[in-house]
């Protein structure tokens, strides 16, 4: 009888024990997750921001090349100029589609680029295969050259003299604004002209003594959802821009639906996602306090009180700057 006692006892004790580890959660799981998509994302972006500079580095040994005369009359029978005045090449099975704006006066020299920049393709299509995240490769230039990859047709969408070196895409990787001459993240969401998406964006430039162009990266935020984040994560840039997050923390933040907003910069009319989807700006001063725990905290986790008490999980992304973040509610 004594023996069962004691057996009775020690299972009460082991029982007690498990019952107080389970309420003891430390979200050991939770944090393994969140640290290792964020590894997934950082080894991802710093390969493709090597790859964005080769092609960078690429583009100005092409500048520098002589092609001959027989190369050159090839590429030369594949574009045609439209009745406004844009020199542009209409088939694009399998290539780059390319033009010339007119921003600057079309010469001979100014052709010859266009032609040139056509050898740039092949590291286009590697790179559009490497990577399945990339939704689209591209180059600008300040006076009026454009190339694309996957090849679309672009004539509709570009207006004579067009200036492309007056769009973010393109300003951002000047010399003023990046003194490092290296690859530079877009990580503000901004509506695509082309597919009315978000995106965001990865751009180089490429150098000789002067800027040639600017070289790019489109990645559709969709896809990166998918490709990357849990339903239960958001990602958010270290200046509070909200890039990528379930529909789930749009209650939590109080965020209207991203495809029914956008902030319209006069600008060049170039779209973006507005104040409403940053959490340093959000209305909410518990939301702009959660923020600034996010951003200063040395923890891989910490409690926070919203519309109800959150554990908060926070990984940080170094390549982009950026905070990979799971809020699990502990109601």
């Amino acid at each position: 009888m004594l023996m069962n006692r004691k057996i009775l006892f020690y299972i009460v004790i082991l029982v007690l024990i498990a019952l107080l580890s389970g309420c003891g959660n430390n979200y050991t799981s939770d944090i393994k997750e969140v640290n290792d998509t964020a590894e997934i994302i950082e080894n991802d972006f710093s390969l493709l921001e090597n790859n964005i500079n080769k092609i960078a580095a690429s583009y100005s040994e092409i500048m520098e090349t002589k092609l001959s005369e027989k190369d050159m009359n090839d590429i030369k029978k594949k574009y045609k100029y439209s009745e406004n005045g844009i020199l542009y090449n209409p088939i694009y099975t399998d290539c780059s589609s390319g033009l010339l704006s007119g921003y600057k006066e079309i010469d001979e020299l100014l052709e010859e680029r266009l032609y040139k920049s056509e050898i740039i393709d092949k590291e286009f299509i590697d790179s559009y295969n490497k990577f399945a995240i990339i939704d689209q490769v591209y180059l600008n230039s300040s006076d009026g050259l454009l190339r694309v990859y996957p090849g679309v047709e672009l004539i509709s969408g570009v207006s004579p003299k067009e200036a492309f070196s007056e769009f973010h895409f393109y300003y951002l990787a000047d010399e003023e604004h990046n003194k490092e001459k290296k690859g530079v993240w877009l990580l503000r969401p901004y509506r695509d002209p082309v597919t009315q998406k978000w995106a965001v964006s990865l751009i180089a430039p490429s150098y000789s003594n002067e800027l040639l162009c600017v070289i790019g990266f489109d990645f559709l935020i969709e896809n990166l959802k998918k490709q990357y984040l849990e339903d239960d994560m958001f990602l958010v840039s270290s200046d509070g821009n909200i890039i990528i997050s379930d529909d789930s923390y749009n209650e939590i933040f109080g965020l209207p639906n991203i495809e029914s907003i956008y902030f319209y910069e006069t600008f060049m009319g170039e779209m973006y996602s507005g104040d409403s989807y940053n959490l340093k700006k959000n209305k909410d001063i518990r939301v702009r306090e959660l923020f600034d725990e996010i951003i200063k905290n040395d923890v891989e986790q910490f409690t926070y009180k919203l519309d109800r008490k959150y554990t908060v999980i926070v990984e940080k992304i170094d390549v982009i700057d950026s905070y990979l973040i799971k809020m699990i509610s502990m109601d």
